[in-house]
């Protein structure tokens, strides 16, 4: 569910859809090219891998230390750490969010 001006409404999800075939080895530095084709219908349930990237700490929530990020913060790195734990130099896919009919 996504809220839209406070409404919560449901949504379709479509994870790790294919943008472009994968820039990898000498394709490392080319032009974006078409991804593969795929036959049949391809299930996109699954977050892809996360493009290369050094992980954030997650550092401890001190209320008194001024170098620690805001509490939503926090929460939010500790959310997306698992994702970020996934990398992949094959990573050009989307994350598509629908309005559900």
């Amino acid at each position: 569910h996504q809220t839209h001006h406070g409404v919560r409404q449901p949504v379709d999800v479509f994870m790790g859809v294919p943008h472009a075939a994968p820039h990898v080895g000498n394709a490392r530095f080319s032009p974006t090219m078409s991804p593969l084709p795929w036959s049949g219908i391809r299930r996109c349930m699954e977050a892809p891998p996360a493009c290369p990237q050094p992980l954030v700490p997650v550092p401890p929530h001190d209320v008194g230390d001024k170098d620690v990020p805001p509490l939503p913060r926090l929460h939010f790195l500790k959310a997306v750490r698992p994702l970020l734990m996934r990398q992949n130099e094959d990573c050009l896919y989307l994350n598509i969010y629908t309005p559900h009919d």
